[in-house]
């Protein structure tokens, strides 16, 4: 059979595409995007560590001031570790998947050999993700300078993470005698889990009102002092940590506090703030309130006419997000107002041994959260995280990690 082909030679030829084709078949693991950004491979007991960088990458300003250190220059333990961070959040921005974090976990345990000690059976000896986490953060502090500051003691962590309180000291056995203050600053405010604490808003409370035995000057003898305190400056992100883990002597292991404490989507920590501070953050806290009135009045519309109502939210483009810091202080929170950026959970009974993951919010939708179980990443909701208070074996809250709470209006700040 002869078949013939009629037309001019090079007339109307398709052209082979720029880009080659690709399949899904020929990609690797890496190159299929999951819908999530990527997991971090457990490299033998390495569940502590990646819970705590999965959490920390909630932080975008970290990231992006990570992204500025220079790879050239003086290398000491501080800038190693950084910068080893930093590349790492760059291969997890451009991978979907199998991230191993190899080259951090290498530098961690330069940096602190004790993240790898070994087990009798010659295995890496499960870590306590609060001290990865703490350890992690003043090498970050140590190392990244302050966002447009020329102040190097102004770090970039002081900035975004640092707490300031004053606290006053009054003597209880000499009222006459004169009350001290003095001024504190932290990077993670720990709550203390008792049987008074249901709540971390009592958590919180109760660990700026403390009872201390000194010598008094006074009576030369020692006395009870009651120490109260207020937080002078917050930050941006919060981070606060649920002390559940203590020293058991009877079987000398780091015991676990089962206790249900139950913790917010959105925390307010106006009324745990000095007088002075209070009144710094009430021009932003009234835009908020004039915004939610605002909404209110836009609902009960929406009932009157939908049609109308829907039409004006579709062609209103004027909102704005309105800063969350201070002009004068970068990094800082000037409303009180927070909402939860990610959870790092432990399951088990010591802080040495268990399984630690991390739960973060999306950054595209805030009622959506990934649950991120070393490389297996997958979605969570709102009721999910909720659950994680406490009160049995189940996945339990041990660092909580808040941001700002954005508003998004149509009004100034004065």
């Amino acid at each position: 059979m002869m078949i013939m082909m009629m037309g001019t030679a090079g007339e109307n030829i398709p052209k082979a595409p720029k880009e080659k084709t690709v399949f899904v078949e020929d990609l690797t693991d890496t190159d299929i995007p999951t819908g999530f950004p990527p997991g971090l491979e457990n490299l033998g007991n390495t569940c502590y560590m990646n819970s705590t960088i999965q959490c920390l990458k909630a932080i975008p300003e970290l990231k992006q001031q990570l992204m500025k250190m220079e790879s050239a220059g003086q290398l000491n333990p501080n800038t190693m570790l950084s910068r080893s961070l930093r590349d790492l959040f760059a291969r997890m921005d451009n991978q979907h998947s199998g991230i191993s974090p190899g080259g951090f976990l290498s530098a961690l345990r330069q940096v602190f050999p004790r993240f790898a000690a070994r087990d009798d059976h010659g295995g890496f000896m499960q870590q306590d993700a609060q001290e990865c986490w703490t350890e992690i953060v003043n090498c970050i502090n140590r190392a990244a300078p302050g966002v447009n500051t020329s102040d190097q003691n102004n770090t970039f962590v002081k900035q975004y993470l640092g707490l300031e309180m004053d606290s006053k000291i009054q003597c209880l056995d000499s009222p006459d005698e004169p009350a001290t203050t003095e001024k504190e600053s932290q990077f993670i405010l720990s709550c203390n889990i008792t049987t008074e604490v249901n709540h971390l808003v009592n958590g919180i409370k109760l660990s700026l009102q403390n009872k201390l035995e000194k010598t008094s000057p006074t009576t030369g003898s020692i006395a009870q002092y009651q120490k109260t305190s207020g937080f002078s400056r917050l930050p941006n992100y919060l981070t606060i940590q649920y002390v559940r883990f203590y020293w058991k002597a009877s079987t000398s292991t780091s015991a676990k506090i089962l206790r249900n404490v139950k913790f917010p989507l959105e925390l307010d920590m106006y009324e745990f703030s000095t007088p002075e501070l209070q009144a710094k953050l009430k021009p932003a806290r009234q835009l908020f309130v004039e915004q939610s009135e605002r909404d209110a009045d836009s609902s009960a519309k929406a009932k009157a006419d939908d049609d109308k109502v829907k039409m004006d939210a579709d062609q209103k483009t004027g909102k704005k997000s309105m800063p969350s810091e201070f002009a004068d202080d970068t990094g800082s929170n000037n409303s009180g107002f927070y909402e939860l950026k990610a959870v790092l959970t432990h399951k088990g009974r010591s802080s040495d041994s268990g399984h630690y993951v991390a739960w973060v919010r999306s950054e595209t939708n805030a009622k959506e959260w990934m649950l991120f179980d070393d490389d297996k990443v997958t979605s969570a909701t709102e009721e999910q995280v909720l659950a994680l208070s406490g009160g049995g074996d189940w996945h339990m809250a041990y660092i909580l990690l808040y941001g700002p709470k954005v508003l998004k209006s149509d009004a100034d700040l004065a």
